[in-house]
């Protein structure tokens, strides 16, 4: 069984890998030595389960950054801890550390403890050196109680703040954002702090994506209805609001009913896309059979259990199923494999951060969403010449793909067919002229 996890410590060749609620030990793959590739604390990982309930690390994902001393990755903030006196302070020694956090994309917190030591003089200058560092963009704090209370709301802001009304998140989160722009978007829509950066960027339009189906997912998940409520204030600040697709946008009016929006799918690059697909792998599919795809975050709203309902159910037998992906309903859809005894027919490749190696040896891609904004998988399969089928609900948030009504039966009918890629120049060309319309008006 593949799970994923984080690795919390490292000690004498083993790491110590949480995957939800539980901490395995696990040793490393014997590849990555030959690779020159060490796991580091804070690698957010793949890891095989042995018989034993420990495990092999077989994957590292992405890491969104990396320090080298201390050696560990995916870093949210790096405190620098500078002394004023005994040992004095030395600026040398504080822009070195500075530039080593840089080169690494960490958010940077500078402490300078000590000051009771200082004479008035040497207070006042310190103190400039200080609205120095603070002007050129960092945040900087002292070794007093009221600073200390300022570090530990900041550090726990990235975790709490989206649980928090927004105008409650906007009073204490102070982006220091000094230029100029024409145009600021909040692409994110989820992120409390992306829309007060954006809010408080100095430009002449500000928009906020939609990418929800907002009335739909609030009826099945108490949190994100919850999150909505607590967040609605913040799209007064914009003046525009772009969904993803045409459902995204009637729901969104539905519940705000704000005037000047606009509707705009995702682009997908399929040169891109077509290049990716070129990466040689370890993974090959047997041809015998007909290879399915389906590729998404494990939640409720994927509709996996729904897929496997179907695999259940299906008369023919010469169809087998891989599924991309991780999230929080990941054991769920894998106990589900084993109750419905689909062992040799339904296959989890976990998340992977390149699958389109993995989609082009398919023959067919199924989308079985109980709601989607917009569905890019969709788009990204039939752009490698894969034949898609999804429920008939999901074809109102879709530019290019069709549903079906039944999907059981269309898998019962299903053929091969020869995959021919599509271009989509003239999608991604009919966005971009939308785009620059809406930003021009």
């Amino acid at each position: 069984m593949i799970k994923e996890g984080k690795i919390l410590k490292a000690l004498s060749g083993f790491y110590y890998v949480q995957c939800y609620d539980e901490l395995i030990t696990c040793r490393a793959r014997g590849n990555f030595r030959n690779d020159n590739i060490t796991p580091l604390v804070g690698d957010d990982v793949k890891i095989q389960m042995s018989d034993n309930n420990t495990g092999y690390v077989v994957e590292i994902l992405e890491r969104k950054n990396e320090l080298l001393r201390p050696k560990v990755s995916n870093i949210d903030y790096s405190i620098i801890i500078v002394s004023v006196k005994e040992p004095d302070f030395s600026s040398k020694l504080l822009n070195k550390l500075i530039c080593l956090n840089e080169n690494s994309h960490v958010d940077i917190i500078i402490v300078f403890t000590k000051l009771d030591l200082l004479s008035k003089e040497e207070l006042d200058n310190i103190k400039t050196i200080m609205d120095y560092y603070k002007k050129i963009g960092y945040i900087v704090l002292s070794n007093t109680k009221e600073d200390i209370v300022k570090l530990k709301k900041l550090i726990a802001l990235p975790k709490i703040c989206k649980y928090l009304p927004f105008f409650l998140v906007k009073y204490f989160y102070n982006p220091k954002i000094y230029e100029k722009y024409d145009v600021t978007i909040d692409f994110s829509s989820y992120s409390q702090e992306t829309a007060i950066a954006a809010i408080k960027t100095k430009s002449d339009k500000k928009y906020i994506m939609c990418h929800d189906q907002m009335l739909e997912r609030m009826k099945h998940e108490i949190k994100y209805k919850y999150l909505v409520f607590m967040n609605k204030e913040k799209y007064k600040f914009f003046d525009s609001v772009i969904a993803v697709s045409k459902n995204s946008l009637n729901e969104f009016n539905t519940y705000f009913k704000k005037n000047d929006t606009y509707v705009l799918p995702n682009i997908v690059d399929d040169k891109v896309i077509k290049e990716l697909k070129k990466e040689v792998i370890n993974f090959k599919v047997d041809k015998k059979y007909i290879n399915v795809v389906s590729l998404g975050r494990f939640t409720y709203a994927k509709g996996y259990d729904l897929l496997l309902e179907i695999f259940k159910n299906l008369k023919r037998n010469d169809m087998r199923l891989y599924l991309i992906g991780s999230g929080e309903d990941f054991d769920k859809i894998s106990q589900l494999v084993k109750k419905y005894n689909l062992e040799d027919k339904v296959f989890l490749l976990g998340k992977i951060a390149n699958p389109f190696p993995y989609l082009v040896q398919m023959d067919l891609y199924v989308g079985m969403s109980r709601y989607e904004g917009e569905g890019m998988a969709f788009i990204e399969a039939y752009a490698l010449g894969l034949p898609v089928i999804i429920p008939k609900h999901l074809e109102k948030t879709q530019e290019v793909v069709k549903g079906t009504k039944d999907v059981a039966r269309s898998l019962e009918k299903f053929e091969k067919v020869r995959k021919t890629s599509k271009s989509l120049n003239n999608y991604n060309k009919d966005i971009l002229d939308k785009f620059y319309k809406i930003i021009g008006e």
